[in-house]
């Protein structure tokens, strides 16, 4: 089936992601070998923004994806540069990171990000940002750090300090969707 959509030719016909066969030919082993085509990528950014509803909101999303990807790449590359440095046998050389997984993980992140302020928006202006951003840094940017503090020998220091950066740069975030939906104007009265 080939659906017209946003100005795109999709086949929904092949599936977003294709288990092409189990890993020591075993089905009950967890670990398959996955195919996922560009096309498929491109219908699931399509479907996504759908999803979404509205292309205004698709463009705050790719806002968002730009502002919380440039402020990641300071924060890791910058603030918690020396801190890395400790802990570096714990972590990939730089030439072997699959930047691809980190910029697709910052796109779910982005996009649902911006899926759940839209749907929750009640206008209230910048402060609504900062409120929407300290609450999903305290939903993903506390447990993501400090059960990798419980669970990896890392400094307390950098897993506070990643905590701290992280939720910072969500409530930017937040303040940057609140500024591009702007303020609801109050419903006139009759």
């Amino acid at each position: 089936m080939v659906n017209k959509t946003a100005n795109f030719t999709v086949d929904n016909s092949v599936p977003f992601i294709q288990i092409i066969r189990p890993v020591n030919d075993s089905i009950w082993n967890a670990n398959f070998n996955l195919n996922i085509t560009y096309q498929n990528m491109l219908r699931l950014w399509i479907n996504g923004y759908l999803l979404i509803e509205n292309y205004t909101n698709c463009l705050y999303n790719d806002l968002v994806y730009v502002v919380f990807t440039g402020l990641d790449m300071v924060v890791n590359t910058v603030l918690l540069a020396p801190g890395y440095e400790s802990v570096s046998h714990l972590f990939r050389p730089n030439d072997e990171v699959p930047m691809w997984v980190i910029f697709v993980a910052y796109l779910s992140l982005t996009f649902f990000f911006t899926l759940i302020f839209s749907k929750g928006y009640e206008g209230k202006g910048i402060m609504e940002g900062v409120r929407y951003g300290f609450y999903v840094g305290m939903m993903a940017m506390l447990p993501f750090n400090y059960v990798s503090y419980a669970v990896m020998p890392i400094p307390y220091s950098l897993a506070f300090q990643g905590f701290l950066y992280g939720t910072v740069e969500l409530v930017i975030c937040g303040i940057v969707l609140a500024l591009v939906f702007g303020k609801k104007e109050p419903a006139p009265t009759a």
